[in-house]
């Protein structure tokens, strides 16, 4: 937020939401970074939402670059003319398995007694227990809302609906 009560948003950036994996760290390095400082903005853009947003500098540091080398930020191209800084720092940090990337956030094997896999990718929400066909190449990211379940009704409580891939 700027001094003037304007909210801006990282550019290009997707971080987790509040109660997900590595929201907290991810804030408040946010905050480290920017709090109390003079940012400057470029490529300044009003997306479909209304909402402003941003490349951020605070002095020659690229805020978004820095969101994503340090693995609390998803990285998606776009226009935007940072790709080529931003773009392989959010390889190394996947590569590196920092933040949202590590084993605390995302996983393919199960973390708990549960096993049935609940994913959301483009807004759909399924369930994958373990006999389903593409199972082993599902990938839990618990930064962007995805879960484990015991049951598929719990997962189905949650919202979610059998993938059409499992018979």
């Amino acid at each position: 937020d700027l001094a003037s009560g304007q909210r801006i948003r990282l550019l290009g950036l997707d971080a987790p939401e509040r109660g997900r994996c590595m929201s907290v760290e991810a804030k408040t390095t946010l905050e480290m970074l920017t709090k109390g400082r003079q940012v400057r903005l470029t490529d300044t853009v009003v997306d479909s939402y209304g909402r402003t947003l941003a490349n951020v500098y605070v002095g020659r540091t690229l805020v978004n670059n820095e969101m994503v080398k340090r693995g609390l930020a998803k990285f998606s191209a776009g226009n935007n003319s940072q790709t080529d800084t931003v773009k392989p720092s959010h390889e190394e940090a996947k590569r590196e398995k920092r933040g949202i990337y590590s084993d605390l956030c995302r996983s393919t094997d199960p973390t708990t007694p549960c096993t049935i896999k609940g994913n959301i990718r483009d807004g759909k929400k399924y369930y994958y227990p373990p006999m389903c066909k593409q199972y082993s190449q599902v990938i839990i990211d618990k930064s962007f809302g995805d879960s484990w379940f015991c049951t598929s009704d719990e997962a189905t409580t949650a919202g979610f609906v059998k993938s059409p891939v499992c018979k």
